[in-house]
């Protein structure tokens, strides 16, 4: 815990806004993942090969039942063009289609931004890496002799915490 309280001393003032940028990702990826895991975890591959049986030996409420069985988009998808089956094929289609447009924002939800927070992760890395950099070479110039080397050591090792950090969340 004191090596991960020294490294963000370390690296300054962009380690600790990378750090808030790390949080954000991370509540991200688990808000995903307890919707994937919760309402949108249904074996999509498996629900409609048993829709497709139901469906070949005629059990049209069976097979309405089992989409009304989840909340998941594939069920929910299924559930809208099943419920226009007497109406045709074309019905069928368009309310696939019209399920779809709704069930697909629901999936993408966030994924946007969690690629912008890795750029931005990187990006502010960067910044750091900068700072460290300018920051160690100006010292430089100002310094006595024998600090130099405890400077610029001190400034370059800001700058590459800077760069880990900001790398390591984009990963």
């Amino acid at each position: 815990m004191q090596q991960l309280k020294e490294f963000f001393e370390q690296g300054g003032f962009f380690m600790y806004v990378n750090l808030l940028c790390s949080v954000i990702v991370v509540a991200l990826i688990i808000d995903r993942a307890l919707f994937f895991l919760g309402k949108g975890s249904v074996n999509a591959r498996a629900f409609l090969e048993q829709l497709r049986k139901l469906l070949s030996a005629g059990q049209l409420e069976k097979a309405q039942r089992l989409s009304q069985s989840s909340d998941a988009p594939v069920a929910q998808v299924a559930r809208a063009g099943l419920s226009k089956l007497k109406s045709g094929e074309v019905a069928v289609s368009t309310a696939i289609e019209e399920a779809l447009t709704d069930a697909t924002p629901e999936l993408k939800k966030r994924i946007a931004v969690l690629w912008s927070l890795a750029n931005i992760a990187t990006l502010l890395g960067l910044l750091g890496t900068i700072n460290g950099l300018i920051g160690g070479f100006a010292a430089i110039g100002k310094a006595a002799a024998d600090q130099r080397s405890t400077i610029l050591a001190t400034r370059i090792s800001e700058a590459m915490n800077n760069t880990w950090l900001g790398l390591a969340i984009a990963a």
